[in-house]
């Protein structure tokens, strides 16, 4: 899988004890960071950083996945391999992603670890814990072990919900063939359809070409282009 965001700067949190302390969603139009509660002792010049490299990130991902721009080449490469999902469910709608519970809780968790670690990457302790629902739903229905997700999550966007190319940065054709398989993915941004879609593109790949699940994830995820080994 092509990794074309690996120096976007990724953020990192501390889960509340109860789902009320997170601020009702709102939008970019409303606040930089979509309503993000601030940790405490955080001073106005973070928030300056902060809202910096958010609006960094916002304007990465409408600039790379800018419908007048790439919609026509999704297209194409849909119909060159006979898929038949929306390509507009391979681009991010940003209000809708920052909705939803996970991505949410990810960046209160980025938030909060700015100004404790210095830096906005969710750590892989954090990712379990914020992304558990979806990852424990992928991995139940796949079989694909939930430190392998965790991991690639990790690897691939420290657990940014706004990342380019999403959490787990699968491909639009990647997308488009796992979604042809299973209705219920709407959206290659959503977090839950994201981890689904790569957990299914993961086991595919493994029943394809066998060896563990290291081995199918750097050779058939990262780089699916690169042979088996056994081939």
């Amino acid at each position: 899988m092509a990794i074309l965001s690996k120096n976007i700067i990724c953020f990192g949190i501390a889960l509340l004890a109860t789902q009320g302390v997170l601020a009702a969603p709102t939008t970019r139009s409303d606040n930089c960071d979509f309503g993000t509660p601030n940790p405490s002792n955080w001073p106005s010049t973070y928030q300056t950083q902060w809202c910096g490299m958010i609006n960094n990130e916002v304007t990465t991902l409408k600039t790379m996945e800018n419908p007048a721009t790439v919609l026509g080449d999704i297209k194409a490469k849909f119909a060159q391999a006979l898929i038949k999902v929306s390509p507009d469910s391979t681009l991010p709608n940003i209000d809708n992603i920052m909705k939803d519970p996970q991505a949410r809780a990810a960046m209160t968790q980025m938030k909060a670890n700015f100004p404790a670690f210095g830096s906005m990457d969710l750590t892989a302790e954090d990712i379990q814990k914020v992304y558990a629902d979806a990852i424990k739903t992928a991995c139940a229905k796949t079989g694909v072990p939930e430190d392998m997700m965790v991991k690639i999550i990790w690897v691939e966007s420290k657990g940014h919900p706004l990342v380019y190319q999403g959490l787990t940065q699968i491909d639009y054709v990647a997308w488009g063939q796992m979604a042809d398989e299973n209705s219920s993915l709407k959206n290659r941004y959503m977090p839950s359809d994201n981890i689904m879609a790569s957990a299914m593109f993961l086991k595919k790949a493994k029943d394809q070409y066998g060896g563990d699940w290291e081995t199918t994830y750097s050779q058939h995820y990262q780089d699916p282009n690169a042979k088996s080994r056994g081939s």
